[in-house]
């Protein structure tokens, strides 16, 4: 689970950078910046079970640590080309299909815990609703159109948070095991074997390909129908996850 020194302002909270994404640190702890606030907004939604977000906050800890394991591993094949070796080339981007499946159950879990949040906003009776501190002007239609307003406001706080949760850390494990099979070392690689790299040759395939497997046939059109919803409650000025 994020550390609760994280969801809290702290003066020994350090921000760094590791050339790509800020993140924090204490210690030795690291989390993404985005990641912290979307812990800290998650907390401060009022009229939700802590049970419901310690759920959330934990799916945000494992995407954290994805993060910075992928890192290491980025660090550690950058520059490894199995030019004449086709079985290593293979285990090689077979190996980074089955990291990548790890992410995938991460976002089906991220998605889920945005679900109970919001199943829980709505659970919250108008009488608690209505005296939240989410809606403090009462609407004259009286206490039910309130509480829909605090519900409305509740699930665009939700929504706010896992845009930056999926847009600002699932998504990143993502691109850096892409960035693992296509590592930037174009001028030592060149530019024939790149082109077999990203589209595959005869026996291996290329990353297209492994992009196109069933393993990520497990982001169905409906988790995207759920990312464009999120997209749909969230403020006008965010970033925008549907189409990333």
């Amino acid at each position: 689970m994020v550390s609760k020194r994280f969801l809290r302002e702290s003066r020994e909270l350090i921000e760094r950078g590791d050339g790509r994404y800020k993140f924090l640190q204490h210690r030795d702890e690291r989390c993404l910046s985005a990641l912290v606030a979307a812990g800290r907004g998650v907390v401060a939604v009022q009229g939700i079970p802590s049970a419901d977000k310690a759920a959330y906050l934990d799916v945000l800890g494992k995407i954290n640590y994805q993060y910075f394991e992928a890192r290491g591993f980025e660090r550690n094949v950058s520059g490894k080309f199995y030019r004449y070796d086709e079985e290593a080339e293979r285990r090689f981007r077979s190996a980074i299909t089955e990291k990548l499946s790890s992410p995938v159950e991460q976002l089906h879990r991220l998605l889920s815990a945005h679900d109970a949040l919001l199943e829980s906003a709505d659970d919250v009776d108008v009488a608690s609703a209505s005296g939240d501190g989410a809606a403090k002007t009462m609407n004259r239609d009286g206490p039910k159109a309130s509480g829909q307003t605090v519900s409305r406001k509740r699930e665009t706080t939700v929504a706010r948070q896992t845009n930056r949760a999926v847009r600002g850390g699932w998504y990143l494990v993502v691109e850096l095991y892409n960035h693992s099979l296509d590592s930037g070392e174009r001028i030592a690689e060149g530019k024939r074997w790149r082109r077999q790299r990203l589209y595959g040759q005869q026996r291996i395939p290329g990353v297209e390909q492994l992009l196109d497997t069933p393993l990520f046939e497990q982001v169905t059109s409906d988790d995207l129908a759920r990312l464009r919803e999120l997209d749909r409650f969230a403020p006008a000025d965010a970033h925008k996850i549907g189409t990333g």
